[in-house]
C-alpha cells in the first residue's frame, strides 16, 4: 500500500513541477500598443468598449497573451476574392 501512495505522491509532484514550469505572458499599455500598432486612446476605446479584456492593478493595466489571442480572432475576416468582370 506505501508503494501504491508513494507512487501518487510522486505523480502529484511531477505535475505541480510542470504547472510551475508554465509562465503567463504579460502586456502592459507600451507593448501592446507597438504590438498593435494603435494609439493609447484607441487601445482605451477596446478597453472601454469591452473589446479586449484586461487586467488592473492601481492604475497600470496588463493583458494576457491569451486575451490578445481572443481579441485578435474575434476581429477576423477571412480573406475573400471578388468575382472577375467580363
Amino acid at each position: 500500500m506505501e508503494d501504491h501512495t508513494s507512487i501518487s505522491i510522486n505523480k502529484l509532484v511531477d505535475a505541480l513541477a510542470r504547472l510551475a514550469k508554465v509562465t503567463l505572458k504579460v502586456y502592459n499599455n507600451e507593448s501592446i500598443m507597438a504590438l498593435l500598432g494603435v494609439s493609447e486612446r484607441t487601445l482605451r476605446k477596446y478597453r472601454e468598449e469591452g473589446y479586449l479584456p484586461y487586467t488592473k492593478i492601481g492604475d497600470k493595466f496588463f493583458y494576457s497573451d491569451e486575451d490578445i489571442r481572443r481579441f485578435l480572432l474575434s476581429n477576423h475576416y477571412d480573406a475573400f476574392r471578388l468575382p472577375k468582370k467580363n
